[in-house]
């Protein structure tokens, strides 16, 4: 009778052993399998900032100045995002944020893909400011612009020279306020996805899934690229450092 109850105690820690094994199994394998990205971020004070560049948004009433360039924030690494959220400061500090896929926050997010897929990675790699920038300004001008009208450029504005009565909810920023270089950068990119949309075979582009928008409780939303490692997401992309916008956050 001892013997079979210490066959018995010992078949149920085999048991709960092979049972623990198997848990450790799936669980690496759902690693594996679905990368896990963190759910805070921590945004610090960036560089590559170009400053005072005087934009409008929803109506003259927001003319502003502000730093435009990178946003450095860290994940597991340091790395760059864009600004999506205009009418919301940047703060540095840990947040947390919820993942949302691009094309379900906003439409107009498919064009900025486009963008930062033509032009990001070359920015970052010549570490230049005034490209920095005018992909932050390019960013804002799509999503807050943009109309499916060819016969217009689809609403987007190339940098204006002189201040104009600037519509409720929309984006214009001067020209005469920051570097030549800022606004022949901008003019490219914007003329770039101008053409892309012309092209006579159509736009073509489909979004990669690379891309999500990292939505904040009380600080702007940024959009990041994610790439994937066996067990982590390293984020990366561009944005803005230190803007002073005012305006109320997104419903």
């Amino acid at each position: 009778m001892i013997k079979l109850n210490q066959k018995i105690r010992s078949l149920k820690m085999n048991c709960k052993a092979i049972a623990s094994c198997v848990v450790a199994a799936i669980c690496f394998l759902l690693l594996s399998v679905f990368p896990v990205s963190a759910d805070t971020l921590t945004i610090y004070n960036g560089f590559y900032g170009v400053k005072d560049v005087t934009l409008t948004h929803d109506g003259n009433l927001n003319t502003m100045k502000t730093d435009v360039g990178m946003i450095l924030v860290d994940s597991g690494g340091d790395t760059w995002a864009f600004c999506v959220d205009l009418g919301t400061k940047l703060i540095s500090g840990d947040y947390e944020f919820t993942a949302e896929v691009p094309a379900d926050y906003n439409s107009k997010l498919l064009y900025v893909e486009w963008l930062l897929d033509e032009s990001a990675d070359i920015a970052y790699a010549m570490k230049s400011n005034y490209q920095s920038a005018a992909l932050q300004l390019a960013v804002w001008e799509i999503l807050i612009d943009f109309v499916d009208d060819s016969t217009t450029n689809y609403g987007l504005n190339l940098a204006l020279s002189a201040y104009d009565n600037v519509p409720a909810n929309k984006f214009w920023y001067d020209s005469d306020s920051t570097f030549d270089n800022v606004d022949a950068w901008y003019n490219s990119y914007i003329n770039s996805l101008i053409s892309a949309l012309n092209a006579s075979g159509g736009f073509g582009y489909t979004s990669s899934g690379d891309y999500i928008v990292a939505d904040f409780a009380n600080n702007q939303d940024l959009i990041v690229k994610v790439v994937p490692e066996p067990t982590t997401a390293l984020l990366l992309g561009f944005g803005l450092l230190g803007l002073c916008a005012v305006g109320r956050k997104r419903a």
